[in-house]
């Protein structure tokens, strides 16, 4: 559903930008604003893992509302050490 969504986006005139989340959110984590910010690609850290808290997941999310970095792209956050 997500997959059909985004190629909705990509295939219109209005400014979208879409933010795919890490695989696993790690509430017991706090904000560090340490996170890695990739387009199209899944960040993952030394062990293979995709995870992000939910902080630093909204922090990536204030950062391009305020940067406007990926207007009609898609990104996604994630700690990769």
């Amino acid at each position: 559903m997500q997959a059909q969504s985004l190629e909705r986006y990509r295939s219109s005139d209005i400014n979208w930008t879409y933010f795919s989340p890490s695989l696993m959110y790690l509430p017991e984590l706090p904000t560090s604003g340490k996170f890695k910010i990739s387009n199209d690609h899944l960040v993952v850290n030394k062990e293979g893992k995709s995870e992000i808290s939910y902080g630093d997941a909204a922090v990536a999310i204030i950062n391009e509302i305020r940067e406007h970095r990926f207007v009609k792209k898609r990104f996604t956050a994630g700690y990769d050490n």
